[in-house]
């Protein structure tokens, strides 16, 4: 419903500041209530980014046709996350544990600013 009175531009423009702001926040949540809020906030903003995938999915898949639609997007998916566990994996191996940490979720804040390209 929210895709039907909303642009996608505008659904993503509400949604995306919260998802960065719950992956900048989750390594300073040291408490279980402090990862339980920043948790709640960054998936609750993910669903709401969602919502625009979903739309074009939807939308484009019933002119190309649904399975190769979704075949390809989920192939690009994989890619996208293969890409960025190398990333990680590196980061990791010469970082300490901890500001590795940080650096994947600073990491995933700036990624998810790639749906505005939607």
């Amino acid at each position: 419903e929210m895709s039907d009175r909303l642009s996608r531009k505008k659904v993503l423009r509400l949604h995306l500041p919260f998802y960065a702001l719950g992956c900048l926040l989750r390594p300073l949540a040291l408490s279980p209530l402090g990862v339980l809020l920043t948790d709640m906030l960054a998936k609750s903003a993910f669903v709401g980014i969602h919502i625009p995938m979903w739309h074009r999915l939807y939308s484009k898949g019933g002119r190309k046709g649904p399975l190769v639609y979704g075949t390809a997007l989920e192939m690009a998916v994989c890619v996208y996350k293969a890409l960025t566990a190398i990333v990680l994996a590196v980061v990791f191996a010469v970082m300490v544990p901890y500001t590795g940490f940080v650096v994947a979720f600073v990491l995933a804040a700036v990624l998810g600013m790639f749906y505005f390209w939607i």
